[in-house]
């Protein structure tokens, strides 16, 4: 691997059942059931979107567009690829990280 490969590469993980593993597949994995177990919950982690404040303090900037693309969606049954497309890059928050939840999700639009 190159050094900025072996800079964004998680080696282990601890899993939900206490164990560390070093498996590809099961690090993934544990990322994996870690979001999936945020769905539908009101935890304080929002990883990703826009918050509804953001979307208040700039609707002078991007309501026009946001209305008409929501209006889009409606009229056309499609939206566009680009809206359900992003990036995820997982940030540790620590030094020392060993679970899922001591990493950040941070979102790029996928353009």
């Amino acid at each position: 691997m190159s050094h900025k490969q072996m800079k964004s590469f998680i080696p282990a993980v601890q899993r939900s059942n206490g164990a560390l593993t070093t498996s590809l597949d099961e690090v993934g994995a544990e990322f994996v059931r870690y979001y999936q177990n945020l769905l539908g919950t009101s935890s304080s982690i929002s990883p990703g979107g826009f918050s509804s404040l953001f979307f208040k303090k700039s609707w002078d900037i991007v309501g026009a567009d946001f209305c008409a693309t929501v209006q889009d969606f409606f009229s056309s049954g499609q939206i566009l690829k680009q809206i359900n497309h992003c990036i995820i890059a997982l940030v540790p928050k620590s030094a020392n990280v060993n679970l899922a939840n001591d990493f950040k999700p941070i979102f790029f639009a996928a353009m």
